[in-house]
This record gives structure tokens, sequence and C-alpha cells, in this order.
């Protein structure tokens, strides 16, 4: 997709320079960058079967952006550039695993339209592949863009790097208003355009409140308001459906309840593999009846990719309340941002929103000159299935991933391990444009295969698994 594009982007550009070559218009290049990111996950698993141990992985690459104004109102942004990787994770018997390859890669492509003029816009209309960050984090975070709500996961990285990557790039329109000094907002409407289904629009509203020393804000996406096409964002299927009998709901999935057995069998417990098995039976003989009897069959519901998530986030910069130079930049600066993953609770796989809540906390560090930021951000999660969408990318259904792992069977004590996230990032300019930057962290990671397909599930799922990375960077 992004080869198709970066072309016809380019050739936008250059067709637009007529237009742009008028009085008080100008092209200029901006942002031009190289980097090398190096580093090793020290352990981690792909699908529950591939287990990485001290894997060493690398990419390089560059980008530049450009920047075309026509008179203090219509500005065109690009950016573009190539990078270089290999597989994630890397198997031995796979050649495909153990090549370089090489991708070219649009990093933003938009139109913006300050009404009122650059220097002081009353409104800001952006259209295009627009870049979004909102918050402080550097890894974790940024959830209205980054998460799912049926099924419930969180992203990290950008699909090719991992340093410092906490934004996201959305397509669709952006309009941005600040109302006086304190207060501003921002709506968005956009097309998926990452995860299963694609091209359903959603509707984001985040509201900013915000002094020297408080920073407060408040959010809602309509997750997938407006589907591209229904049948394919609420699917009809007997798997997708869910009913109440005799006083009780129950999935019409039997192959959900037959998983929860097979847990239970292999940790002998005999009583919930039978109570389980028992369910998968049902499931099966009241599909015999009500395909012989119709008229008996109840009404089915259908779980539906559509959601709603609320969002919360608070920062406080404690070096207003300090009067003294000690600390610089970002320093002493504590935040918070909490997202609810669906606000409608659904039966069996949704029942509590307390396992679709993730909170995250940051603080920067003082480091009294030694390192320019030193980071450190934590994250709670208590989800009861693995965090991916494997079930809606390869089965088109908004389940949640309980056939993780088809040996061992499901059961959700055996998510508990990965309720907590982490992750500490360092950086330090050496000279006047390149830095240096490292992060450690259990966070979501995912690989790209050599399919270039990025990873579903995350690859690490366990308190133990996690990675270190180093980025050299050279900007102008």
């Amino acid at each position: 997709m992004i080869k198709s594009v970066l072309p016809l982007a380019l050739l936008g550009l250059c067709s637009a320079a007529p237009l742009l070559a008028a009085e008080k218009s100008k092209i200029e290049f901006q942002n031009a960058q190289i980097f090398y990111e190096f580093g090793t996950i020290v352990k981690g698993v792909e699908l529950a079967l591939d287990t990485i141990d001290n894997m060493w992985n690398q990419r390089f690459g560059g980008t530049f952006g450009v920047q075309a104004s026509k008179g203090d109102n219509l500005h065109l942004y690009l950016g573009a550039g190539s990078i270089f990787w290999h597989a994630i994770p890397a198997i031995a018997n796979q050649s495909g695993t153990r090549v370089y390859y090489g991708d070219a890669v649009l990093t933003k492509a938009y139109a913006e339209y300050d009404f009122g003029g650059s220097d002081s816009p009353d409104l800001v209309a952006k259209l295009g592949f627009i870049p979004v960050k909102y918050s402080n984090s550097k890894n974790l975070g940024e959830y209205l863009f980054r998460t799912g709500t049926y099924p419930s996961f969180l992203v990290t990285g950008n699909g090719y790097t991992v340093v410092n990557t906490a934004e996201e790039k959305v397509l669709g329109t952006q309009w941005s208003q600040r109302l006086g000094d304190h207060f501003s907002h921002d709506l968005f409407f956009t097309s998926e355009r990452s995860s299963y289904p694609l091209h359903d629009f959603s509707l984001t509203y985040l509201a900013k409140y915000q002094t020297e020393f408080l920073k407060l804000s408040l959010g809602v996406q309509f997750d997938r308001l407006i589907p591209v096409t229904p049948s394919l964002t609420t699917p009809g299927e007997e798997k997708n459906t869910y009913f109440t009998y005799q006083g009780q709901t129950y999935t019409n999935n039997p192959e959900f309840y037959n998983y929860r057995a097979t847990a239970a069998g292999l940790k002998g417990n005999a009583a919930e593999e039978a109570k389980w098995k028992a369910q998968a039976d049902l499931i099966d003989s009241l599909r015999a009846v009500w395909e012989a009897s119709p008229e008996l069959k109840p009404k089915l519901e259908k779980y539906s990719f559509k959601g709603i998530k609320p969002l919360a986030m608070v920062s406080l910069d404690f070096k207003a309340l300090l009067d003294n130079d000690l600390f610089r930049g970002e320093e002493m600066l504590l935040y918070s941002e909490a997202v609810l993953m669906g606000w409608e609770n659904r039966p069996v796989y949704y029942e509590n929103r307390m396992d679709r809540l993730a909170v995250m906390v940051g603080f920067n560090f003082p480091t009294f000159g030694l390192l320019d930021i030193c980071n450190v951000e934590v994250e709670r999660l208590s989800a009861k299935f693995v965090n991916g969408y494997r079930n809606a990318r390869e089965g088109n259904l908004p389940l949640p991933d309980y056939n993780y792992d088809v040996l061992v069977g499901y059961d959700p004590e055996d998510w508990k391990g990965d309720d907590w996230k982490w992750s500490v990032f360092l950086g330090r300019k050496i000279v006047d444009g390149f830095q240096v930057q490292a992060q450690v962290a259990s966070d979501h990671l995912r690989g790209r295969r050599f399919t270039r397909v990025v990873s579903e599930n995350s690859l690490l799922v366990d308190k133990d698994q996690w990675y270190y990375a180093v980025k050299l960077q050279a900007n102008l």
C-alpha cells in the first residue's frame, strides 16, 4: 500500500507546485533524519509456540519532510523515506526470516488550512494522513488511536521501530480550536486503516484544559460509528452470536467451551472440565434441535466490532511550583492516562468493564544535566485474554483470542502474568543534530513477519518477557 501511495503523494505535491508558485508561496524541506536502531528481545513468544530467547534485531533508515505553503492559510505537508528491517521472530527453518527487507514509508501527507492565519488561527483543519500525538508519553499510552474495543487490545511501536514511538497516524480529518488561554479541543473523523474490518469510520472528540501546572483532558471515541460494510462490522455467523437458555446466557460457540474444558483437564480439575464439556455439548445439541425445529430457535444476538471508548488524562508539571533553575525541559512532569476499551458489557467474553480498563502513569525524573530525558512509565490492564486480534484478522469476528494456545486451551487465570507493563526511556544529545536514545520495556511489542504482516498478538505476554533497544539518530 505504501509503495503505491508514496508515488501518488509525490505526484500530487509536484502537481500543486504551479498553484503554490504564486506570490507569498514557498516550498521547503524540513525534518530530515537518519537512524539506526538495534537491541535484543531477551525473552518473548510468537503465537504461543515460537519461543524467543535473546534475539538480536535491528533496523535502519531515513525520512524527510516537505512543507508547501500558499499565503498564511494553506499548507501542505509530506513526509517520506525508507526503512530496512528483518523479520521478528527469526525462525531456524524459515529462510525468509534471515534476510533484510526494505520498504518505502509515508510518515505524513495532509493539507492544513488555518482559519484566521497561521500566527493565531481561530480554527485549524487538516485532511489526509495525519500524525497525532496528544499526550506526554514516550512509549505506553496514546490510547485513543492505539487500542481496540471488541476485541480489546493495545499497541506500542509503529510496526517497524520501537524507541520513542508513542504517536499514531490517522487517515481522515482533524479540526482543532483554541478558546482563550486555557481551553482547546479537537474533533477527528477517521477511516480505519490497520485493524479488521478496514475502512470503517470513527468519530473522536478530545477536550483539553491547561494551566502552567495542570493539564486535564477528556475524550471519547465512537469506534466504527459508520460501518462501510455493516455485515462485516457486525457479522451474522453463528459463532458470533449469543442467546439465553433457561435463564443463562451462552455464546453460540462450542469451541470456546471446549477450550475451557481442555485447560481444566490439563490442570487436573475434573469437575471444571466436565462443566465446560457439558456446556459445549449443550450448544451442539441445541443447534441440532433448532435445525430440526426452527420455531424453537431463540433470538440470537450478535457481537460487533463497534464500541465507545471514553478516555481521561491528567498531567502535573511540578516545575511550575518550584522557583529555581535546577530542573529543565520535561523534568518533574507526572502524567496519567486511562481508557475504557468498550463501555458496553457483552455476554461471556466482555462481561466486566474493569477487564477493559487500561491505566498508565509516567514520570520524567530529574537528571541534573546528565541526560535530556529519563522517563519511566507503568501500565495496568487486567484483561482475561491475550493482547491481540487474531480472531478479528483471520476469523473476521469481534471475538477475543481465547484460542491463542491450541495445546493448553483457555483459562482466564493464565493471563494474570501480563497485567502490568513497564517502560524506561533515556535520551541524550551528543552534539547538535545527533542524539542517542535507549528503551528497556515489557510493553505491547509486536513483530513484523517475513510476509510483512505485523503480529496480531503481543510478543510479550508474561512478566518475565522484555527487550532493550538503542537508537542512534541524526537530524537536520
